[in-house]
């Protein structure tokens, strides 16, 4: 492999790792009892809070199955964050929303990240802001378009 390829490969596992041990450690912090998974699926539906999401939607976004939805959504309900609701449009599907707990958890994850990437920007110039977001980007646009077909 080449040594560019070498450093980047290990540098993208270091951020993927580093990003879900914060993530944890942020739940922890908040003596929260969800797991990563349960907080990605609260912070999707957090971003339409009026309209909410059907488990297809959830699926969607997470990149998972819909009966993997379901189960964590069911959970969710138990645990109080989310509520489930019939879809006005489709009478077999429910809209998933989240509960005035589920709301307060969505916020508090945001403002955790928020002050991460404060933190980050903190010593970076300008033009380095900008040559990171725009590396960040396409690493995105990269993993958007599929993995497999480029490999």
């Amino acid at each position: 492999m080449e040594k560019f390829q070498e450093k980047l490969d290990d540098l993208l596992v270091s951020v993927y790792y580093n990003l879900l041990r914060l993530e944890e450690n942020v739940l922890k912090k908040g003596r929260l009892e969800l797991s990563i998974s349960e907080m990605h699926l609260i912070e999707q539906v957090g971003k339409v809070p009026d309209e909410g999401l059907t488990i297809r939607e959830i699926a969607a976004r997470l990149g998972i199955t819909s009966p993997s939805v379901t189960v964590a959504v069911q959970k969710l309900v138990r645990k109080e964050y989310v509520r489930k609701t019939a879809c006005v449009h489709d009478g077999r599907a429910v809209k998933v929303h989240l509960t005035k707990k589920g709301m307060n958890v969505d916020a508090y994850h945001k403002y955790s990240r928020r002050l991460m990437t404060k933190a980050l920007a903190e010593g970076l110039t300008d033009p380095e802001k900008d040559v990171l977001l725009r590396a960040v980007q396409k690493l995105i646009d990269y993993f958007s378009e599929g993995i497999g077909e480029k490999a």
